[in-house]
């Protein structure tokens, strides 16, 4: 039975072009397939997207473009060591979110990062060039939240090596060990652990405060 996507017949085309993309590749999903997958006219794609490549590119670029407002909103300055951690486990929290929320266009990314085409490099400098991560972490260290002689970079690597991986081998992890990053409370206890596995010895001495109480702090300021 074919999957009845639902919206407008732009909306359709991106839709179902994702799940091709995801589950095929871009270079085995044809325009065909994807405006019959639609359920629209098979000219929809270079109508409104001029081309497949164009039509992959907005796919990737939109989510990536999302993902570094959302990676802006969360990793910001902060006023002390308590406020740093609670940022650090909210952007792995809900960047995971994120990801599982949309993981068929999360199975393009992590594939085209691996691929490393020509197509889409630019794409993903762009996301790159802000550094996110980096840039939270190293300010950390220069407020004296991270201790002076660990190597940002390699911590910054260290934690998006963690949460490619988790995306990356889900399948495998619950084929094999039982354990579903899907799962909400599992994935709780997964960024918990990796919030511990990954600042252990890079923060400097702080006395822990209530998640309650620096969010409290932070919905004062906004």
């Amino acid at each position: 039975m074919t999957m009845k996507i639902e919206g407008d017949s732009r909306s359709r085309v991106r839709i179902a072009a994702t799940k091709l993309f995801a589950a095929h590749g871009y270079g085995r999903t044809t325009t065909k397939q994807i405006c019959e997958l639609a359920g629209a006219n098979i000219s929809s794609v270079n109508y409104y997207f001029n081309s497949k490549l164009d039509l992959y590119r907005e796919i990737l670029s939109s989510f990536l473009k999302g993902s570094g407002q959302l990676l802006d909103s969360l990793l910001k300055s902060c006023d002390s060591a308590e406020e740093f951690r609670f940022r650090y486990t909210l952007f792995l929290e809900q960047f995971l979110d994120r990801c599982l929320n949309e993981i068929e266009t999360t199975t393009l990314i992590l594939r085209e990062a691996e691929m490393l085409s020509q197509e889409t490099q630019d794409i993903f400098e762009t996301f790159m060039e802000n550094k996110h991560l980096f840039q939270f972490l190293k300010e950390g260290q220069r407020n004296g939240f991270i201790k002076a002689d660990i190597d940002v970079d390699c911590l910054a690597k260290l934690v998006w090596g963690q949460v490619m991986n988790v995306l990356r081998f889900s399948k495998f992890e619950l084929q094999y060990h039982g354990k579903d990053i899907h799962d909400p409370k599992y994935r709780l206890h997964w960024v918990k652990q990796i919030v511990e596995i990954t600042l252990v010895g890079s923060l400097t001495n702080f006395t822990p405060q209530s998640a309650d109480s620096i969010q409290e702090s932070m919905a004062s300021e906004s």
